[in-house]
Formats: structure tokens, C-alpha cells, sequence
């Protein structure tokens, strides 16, 4: 990064000081050098603004300090490459600054970081590759911001600037000028304000100084993929100005195995076959390169359907699973993403979780699919089983009483039978209470608690009474 001119810029807008002597002396006839930046088409380098001009006052410094990056459309009358880019800095104009050009249609056609920076004045980055400006195109350089503090001038852009084979339009030819975009990083500027100008200006001609490439990075720097698949890799170019440029259009590609991957001229790599393969760019003599590991495509092989009982009793249920098993012998539950059904529903369902209901009996087969791949258990369904028992009754009795207890035998389906007659009853002490085979309940002169129990079919039920006075 270099100041452009050792004077001390001036404020305003206009031609350079250089730029007036040299009239004032081709008038006495004396001969004067126009410097670059002055409106001679052929005397390139050159710039829109001349080497004297500068904001002034307030215009130094807007005080914004938001993260922005501003810019200028501008345009040639001659085919001509653009080296540079510059822009005014204020004292408190501080942070990396990045410029660009780019296309009227926000296309990045070149980048670079400013370094090297002094404290205030115009500041310059050579492009690593300079853009070629075609006449009848509009191109933009902007500069980023990150602290804000640039320089304005309001309606500097109300009429067009015009310099040799450089143009900045103006509102008096429809354009408006003066661009910018609040953003935290680099971006393209669209908004105009007053047709300010917020000193950004390019070099065209020659580069100002010699720029080599140093060295070559390949992103990413390694990789996987799949059989099939491809990977976009990158070429990024540093050169001994400390820009970057993105040379992954323009270096020349390989692969050391091209049975694994090949890669073709924009640095796509597409994987062939298993194995690992090194990519290399290469721009002029400097190279670099990446890896990329490359795997066949792990394929379904099966699927496992457990927890199918051989039989269920109406009305209960189960909890089914299903295993998907892969070609690299791994496999992953599927219960809740597989697909099931049930070859008779009237016998039994199954939800989409897995979940196996009993209805009614009968046989039928249960499926599980997922992938294209599938498999088939066989159940049946039998009668309802007795789950539990419950004996209804009173808990309080007095002495030289009756009751008439019922055992109720509950089913996996739900339904309930009363089984009083055909139960089997025990009370616990026979001086306070006793129990019929049919349930009945008497009690004696010896009040105390009791227990009265009724046992059907493996299952059991009690009932506490206390017996008073």
C-alpha cells in the first residue's frame, strides 16, 4: 500500500494542480509531463480523480460509524486493465479495508486488502490480476469499511466525472452514482444517497509495481466422499503484495489416481472408485495439492423383524421391532420409521410404531417394510385370558349379619364375568366371620376385622371387613 502523492491534498473537486500548470505552460509554449490521472487517453496509468483531489472539511470524515462498504460506477472509452484501486482515508477510517470491482450486475470480478496503510490520505491495492474494462460495460470499485469514518462529498455526483478514457456517470445522465451497502463483510453496493461521493477511484494501465505469485492453497484440504458423488475443490493464489486471488478457473488440475477420482479443468472432482487420490493445482510453476478419500455407497441389504409372538391372546399387545442391515454390516433400528401392516386386521393390527394388538382369534402374518426390502412373521390370536379379579362388597358389617359378596373375573379383552358360584372363598377367621361357597357372608358374636378371599382361575381378590357390635 502507498500514498499516491506526497502533496497534501487539496479540497474540491476539479483537475489537479499539475494538471493546470500544464495548460498554463503549453500556453507560453513550454513543454509539461501530465501525470497520471489527467485526461489524456494515452498517458495511462490514470484515474479518474487527479493526483490533487481530495475532500475537504467535514467531507474528510462523515462520522457514520456503521460497517459499509462504498463505491463508484465508472466506465472506459478504451480496452484498458485495471491494476488498482484507492480510495481517501480519515484518521479514524481504521480496520482492513478490502476493495473490489465488479460487474454492473454485482459479479466479484477482482479483490484485494489494502496493506501497508498510512494514517490518512489516499491509500492503493494492486489487483494480483488486473480486470481488463471493456468500453460500453459500467464496472463498479467499492472499498469495505468496517469502522466507517469514510469521506463524503454530497452531490459531488450530480454531473458526471470525466477523465481521459474514464467516466463516472452522474444524475445528469440518468445514473445515479455514489454507491453503498451497510454489511458487516464485502458485498456489492447499491444504494445511492445525494449522489455523494465517497473518494474511491481505479487505476487503469500498467500494474504500479511488480506482483508475483508466492504460493497456492487447495481447499478443502482433504475430503471424503461416496462413490458417484462429486467435490467442488478451490485454488486460492497469495502473492507477494499479500492479495489473494481465486485461481481455481485457471490453474491446471490432476489426479494421482484417476481410478479413484478425476478431476476436470474447474477443479471438480468426481469419485470413481474406492481408494484415496491426491488433486493438485498447478499455475505457473507453483502447486499444491488435497486428498480426498473416496468410499463405495453403504447399500440396504435386509430387514430383521423381532418381537412376533407365536400366539397373543385377544386383546393384548406387543411391542414389535424391525432392523435395517447394510452392506457395510452395520444396522440401525427402523421400528418407527418402517412401514407395517397386517396380513388379517380382524385378528390382529399393527400401528405405524410397531405396536401389535390382539382382536380377535385367528392367524395372520405381520410385514415390515422399509427401502425396498422387507420382512413377514406369522402370529396367531387365541381366546382371552383372565388378567385379574375383583370381589364387590361392603368393608363394614355388624354382628349376626349377611352380605352377598361377587367375584368379578376381568379378560385381556376387556370383558368382565361375574364368577361368585364358580370362585373358591376363605375367611380368615372363622369365629368372626364365615363365607359360603357362594359367597354369602355371616357374621358371628366375635366382632374383629376379617379378610374374605375368592380365588378363579390363578387369580385372587380380597375384601377387609370390619365387623362391629
Amino acid at each position: 500500500m502507498k500514498l499516491l502523492s506526497g502533496v497534501r491534498p487539496r479540497a474540491g473537486r476539479g483537475i489537479g494542480t499539475a494538471v493546470i500548470l500544464s495548460v498554463v505552460l503549453s500556453l507560453v509554449g513550454v513543454g509539461f509531463a501530465v501525470p497520471a490521472g489527467a485526461a489524456d487517453a494515452n498517458n495511462c496509468p490514470c484515474s479518474l480523480f487527479a493526483p490533487g483531489d481530495a475532500p475537504s472539511g467535514g467531507a474528510v470524515d462523515s462520522g457514520d460509524r456503521s460497517s459499509v462498504e462504498l463505491g463508484v460506477q465508472f466506465s472506459v472509452d478504451a480496452a484498458e486493465p485495471i491494476t488498482a484501486l484507492r480510495f481517501y482515508k480519515a484518521d479514524a477510517n481504521v480496520g482492513t479495508h478490502v476493495g473490489s470491482i465488479w460487474s454492473s450486475d454485482g459479479t466479484l470480478l477482482a479483490q484485494a486488502t489494502f496493506t501497508d496503510e498510512t494514517a490518512d490520505g489516499w491509500q492503493q491495492v494492486d489487483f494480483a490480476t488486473p480486470v481488463t474494462a471493456l468500453p460500453g460495460n459500467t464496472y463498479v470499485a467499492s472499498y469495505f469499511a468496517p469502522s466507517g469514518h469514510y469521506s463524503e462529498t454530497d452531490h459531488y455526483f450530480d454531473t458526471g466525472l470525466n477523465n481521459g478514457i474514464l467516466h463516472a456517470p452522474g444524475a445528469d445522465s440518468s445514473s445515479a452514482n455514489g454507491l453503498y451497502v451497510y454489511t458487516p463483510t464485502p458485498a456489492f453496493p447499491t444504494g445511492t444517497y445525494n449522489g455523494a461521493n465517497y473518494w474511491i477511484d481505479v487505476v487503469a494501465g500498467p500494474a504500479s509495481s511488480s506482483v508475483v505469485l508466492n504460493s497456492l492453497a487447495v481447499t478443502p484440504a482433504t475430503a471424503s466422499a461416496l462413490v458417484g458423488a462429486t467435490t467442488q475443490f478451490h485454488a486460492t493464489g497469495t502473492y507477494s503484495d499479500a492479495s489473494t486471488a481465486d485461481l481455481t478457473s485457471t490453474a491446471s488440475w490432476s489426479s494421482s489416481n484417476p481410478g479413484v477420482a478425476t478431476v476436470n479443468s474447474a477443479g471438480l472432482v468426481t469419485a470413481v472408485g474406492a481408494g484415496t487420490a491426491t488433486i493438485t493445482a498447478t499455475s505457473g510453476s507453483v502447486s499444491n495439492s488435497a486428498t480426498i478419500k473416496v468410499t463405495a455407497p453403504v447399500t440396504l441389504t435386509g430387514v430383521t423383524l423381532t418381537g412376533v409372538p407365536a400366539s397373543l391372546a385377544k386383546g393384548l399387545t406387543g411391542q414389535l421391532a424391525a432392523t435395517a442391515n447394510y452392506s457395510d454390516g452395520t444396522s440401525t433400528s427402523i421400528t418407527s420409521s418402517a412401514t407395517w401392516s397386517s396380513a388379517n386386521p380382524s385378528v390382529a393390527t399393527v400401528s405405524s410404531g410397531g405396536l401389535l394388538t390382539a382382536v380377535g382369534v385367528g392367524a395372520t402374518t405381520i410385514t415390515v417394510s422399509f427401502g425396498g426390502k422387507s420382512a413377514i412373521a406369522s402370529t396367531s390370536v387365541t381366546a382371552a385370558v383372565l388378567t385379574s379379579l375383583a370381589i364387590n362388597g361392603v368393608s363394614q358389617m355388624r354382628i349376626l349379619h349377611l352380605q352377598q359378596l361377587h367375584a368379578i373375573a376381568t379378560y385381556s379383552d376387556g370383558s368382565k364375568v361375574d364368577v361368585t358360584t364358580k370362585a373358591a372363598w376363605r375367611s380368615s377367621k372363622l369365629f368372626t366371620a364365615l363365607v359360603t361357597c357362594t359367597g354369602l357372608v355371616a357374621t358371628l358374636l366375635f366382632p374383629a376385622p376379617v379378610t374374605i378371599t375368592a380365588t378363579y382361575g390363578g387369580q385372587s381378590a380380597a375384601l377387609p371387613i370390619t365387623v362391629t357390635f
